[in-house]
């Protein structure tokens, strides 16, 4: 027997996903401070790159933690008829690059001094673009909404290290980013309809690579 007043309403229910997988790539090297040195004087050397430095992250030993740029963007996805009118059904997709990393200590056989095993994983989240579609059949025109294509590209890599060791990390992540313009304009490029004759050619879209570098370092304990 089934209760009249507890008796189970029909639902509705429509879910539809696309996934395309394939491999991703990555490349690890363990410099010494003399090559961390060269490195670094050939990236500031270079007008192309930069540096940036992140906060340092506080592990204990075999735990885990991590850093992260993400920002967050919402996209409506459907449209459900409710009471009283149409309900927008949002979707919200990361975008950025997030790192984790965890560390524990590992009994080094040549010494006293432990070394340090460090493991990363390196995830890169980016909306590549949408496409806006029109539904039928929820209102007397057509309803848009928009589908996005979405790459996440993730990278592992472990090393054991000393502390005076870098783990560099490439795990070929590039985007497109446009040329910065130039720091100053001629007045003349400011003068209207005069500025049009002046006006230099549109920025060309440069690649950026992304590239981690990872330096452990012990916090004995009392200090």
């Amino acid at each position: 027997a089934t209760d009249k007043g507890n008796e189970a309403k029909p639902v509705s229910r429509i879910e539809s996903q696309r996934m395309i997988g394939t491999t991703s790539h990555v490349s690890t090297a363990v410099l010494d401070q003399d090559r961390l040195a060269m490195v670094m004087s050939k990236v500031k050397q270079s007008a192309g790159s930069s540096v940036l430095r992140t906060p340092s992250i506080v592990l204990l030993d075999g735990l885990s933690a991590g850093y992260s740029d993400i920002a967050q963007r919402p996209f409506v996805v459907d449209v459900e008829r409710l009471e009283g009118g149409l309900n927008p059904v949002v979707q919200v997709l990361e975008e950025g690059t997030r790192i984790q990393v965890s560390a524990s200590l590992v009994p080094w056989e040549g010494g006293a001094t432990s070394r340090i095993q460090l493991h990363s994983e390196i995830s890169w989240h980016k909306i590549v673009g949408f496409e806006t579609e029109q539904v039928f059949g929820i209102e007397k025109s057509a309803t848009p909404i928009q589908v996005p294509t979405y790459v996440v590209k993730t990278a592992i890599a472990a090393e054991e290290l000393s502390e005076t060791q870098v783990l560099m990390v490439d795990p070929y992540l590039s985007e497109s980013v446009p040329e910065s313009p130039e720091a100053s304009e001629s007045v003349l490029k400011r003068l209207s309809y005069v500025g049009r004759s002046f006006k230099s050619a549109p920025p060309t879209p440069q690649k950026r690579h992304l590239i981690f570098l990872l330096q452990p370092s012990l916090q004995k304990s009392g200090l």
